[in-house]
């Protein structure tokens, strides 16, 4: 998994913990998709 620039990953972190994590451990699969997706 390549670093992001750190602004561009924060936020996407944020928003990944607003629309996932509420739905349980969904940062994790978020992550991982991204890894895939890199």
């Amino acid at each position: 998994m390549r670093p992001l620039p750190e602004p561009g990953f924060h936020e996407l972190l944020r928003q990944a913990l607003e629309g996932f994590l509420p739905a349980g451990g969904g940062l994790t699969s978020y992550l991982d998709r991204m890894e895939r997706q890199a």
